[in-house]
């Protein structure tokens, strides 16, 4: 049997490693980026643009990408945009990482622990109160009969000591849900009241669609900037086409990290042209 050549072998594998450096390169060039930077490639001279950011569509990942002009503020989107629905805009998020977390993580404890909210914590704490002080009572007599060295009867209290854990185990969950449930309230009105002492921000919404996948924002691009400048993220909406089976709203965060630093390029850029 003749060995194909070293040559031979990797003229075979030279196709599968093509193919995964590309997908590499596209996977790079989609989430190419952790902020803003000056951008001249294209017809605009001066412009800032954000970094590319994936965004699902309702069917799939699209990217989506901001950019900014003297005379514009414009959103790109590789997916077509529903021009039917008026809400297709933005909204800046004053900057506070940790409450907007906080907020987030007890929204979902709220969610995870909402089939505990009309629990009776008084009717709860009545039904528990005879099935402990059973537990307890048979634990006495477990451990005195274990002083006593009687295996038998330690044996039939071990089952019982059992059989008053199982009763006691779901009125335990319930308690604690109920309590953890409680928690949760009281963090999310906590990081509510630490949100709504931040710079609050309108919905900017598109004025008009382009080609069906670039939004136009009407607002002059200084006013938006000096909110960009207060805000930690930019909160966008969007609804695709297409409208039927409608997949609803979709929202994606895109950082402001690294925006105040390409600003000033940015700036210069405008004023020198």
């Amino acid at each position: 049997m003749n060995m194909p050549s070293r040559n031979a072998r990797w003229l075979r594998i030279l196709p599968i490693v093509v193919c995964l450096l590309f997908n590499e390169t596209l996977f790079a060039e989609s989430d190419s980026g952790s902020g803003w930077r000056l951008d001249s490639s294209g017809k605009e001279k001066c412009q800032l643009s954000s970094a590319k950011m994936t965004m699902f569509d309702g069917y799939q990942k699209s990217n989506i990408q901001l950019h900014i002009t003297a005379e514009r503020i414009y959103l790109r989107s590789m997916a077509p945009i529903d021009d039917n629905f008026d809400g297709n805009g933005f909204q800046v998020e004053a900057d506070s990482p940790e409450a907007r977390q906080q907020l987030l993580r007890v929204e979902k404890e709220l969610e995870t622990y909402a089939t505990y909210a009309g629990v009776d914590m008084d009717a709860l704490e009545a039904e528990m109160r005879p099935v402990s002080d059973d537990l307890e009572k048979i634990r006495d007599n477990k451990w005195f009969q274990d002083y006593k060295r009687n295996p038998i009867n330690a044996a039939r209290l071990d089952q019982e000591l059992a059989d008053a854990m199982e009763r006691l185990a779901p009125l335990e969950k319930q308690r604690d849900g109920l309590l953890a449930y409680h928690a949760a309230q009281q963090a999310k009105a906590q990081a509510q009241v630490t949100l709504s002492r931040l710079p609050q921000f309108p919905l900017v919404t598109s004025s008009n669609l382009e080609q069906r996948k670039t939004l136009h924002f009407g607002q002059p691009p200084a006013a938006l900037i000096e909110s960009f400048k207060q805000g930690s993220a930019i909160r966008i909406q969007l609804r695709f086409w297409p409208t039927w089976p409608a997949t609803g709203t979709h929202e994606a965060r895109l950082s402001l990290a690294g925006f105040n630093e390409a600003l000033g390029p940015f700036q210069n850029c405008v004023g020198q042209g």
